[in-house]
């Protein structure tokens, strides 16, 4: 649906359908659990995939995300959640002032299209893309093509209880910590938010989402891995569990 390429699940990604509320909970970390069964052959995909995804807002001021799924035929199963954040509260229009730390020492290739070319590169050898060290979104962003950052980073080895990105706002001093069990993130920067959006903010009336309004974390096996033999596999098979959480936590500077 992309040049040739699948993006986002296809023409109807998961994000296009309609799921089916299956629990809710109340209580000190309230949560609802959906479930959109996805039919064999939807978007060229083998086997029926009968997918659950709880969100939790849990007692430490965190959003956690539980995916699962299981499949009847192998198929190519690698969710994740593309929210866009702007810890300004958008009173920023863009977020070049966020400073962004990542634990990553490498980051996916691409070619010119934005698909992986199978082959890790060091941050080292391209400081536009190193994050190691918190700095500002918009330091580098003009010199990353073709419009920004919407790369996938190789997280160094981590659990689920170690931060793997941080990102600060310097003037709310809002602090968000991102967690997964997933071996990788895609830094996205919204390059191609095209503005038809209007932004829910205090901003004059009439402001919308621009390119750059907001950014992504999105948690996630490399893309494009079903096509790349150095990379881990993203096919599930009947009788396997796909299981992927992230956490999104929000806490203030000291």
């Amino acid at each position: 649906n992309l040049a040739g390429n699948a993006l986002h699940g296809g023409v109807e990604g998961f994000d296009k359908k309609l799921w089916s509320v299956v629990d809710v909970a109340q209580g000190d970390e309230p949560s609802v659990t959906l479930e959109y069964v996805s039919p064999d052959g939807e978007e060229g995909y083998p086997g029926d995939l009968q997918t659950r995804v709880t969100y939790t807002l849990t007692d430490e001021r965190a959003l956690r995300i539980d995916m699962e799924a299981v499949t009847s035929r192998a198929t190519v199963v690698n969710l994740t959640n593309h929210s866009y954040f702007n810890l300004s509260g958008l009173e920023d229009a863009t977020v070049h002032q966020h400073v962004v730390s990542i634990n990553a020492d490498a980051f996916v290739q691409v070619d010119e299209n934005l698909i992986p070319t199978g082959e890790l590169a060091s941050v080292e050898m391209f400081p536009a893309m190193d994050f190691r060290r918190p700095k500002k979104i918009g330091q580098d962003l003009d010199s990353v093509p073709p419009r920004g950052y919407d790369h996938c980073y190789a997280l160094d080895a981590h659990e689920l209880d170690d931060a793997v990105v941080q990102v600060t706002h310097p003037v709310t001093g809002i602090v968000m910590r991102m967690y997964t069990n997933q071996p990788g993130v895609q830094f996205y920067t919204g390059n191609f938010l095209s503005g038809g959006a209007p932004a829910k903010s205090t901003q004059a009336e009439g402001a919308t989402y621009g390119p750059h309004s907001g950014f992504c974390l999105e948690a996630q096996m490399f893309p494009d891995a079903i096509n790349q033999p150095n990379f881990a596999s993203p096919v599930l098979r009947p009788g396997e569990t796909y299981r992927h959480t992230t956490i999104y936590a929000f806490d203030l500077i000291d």
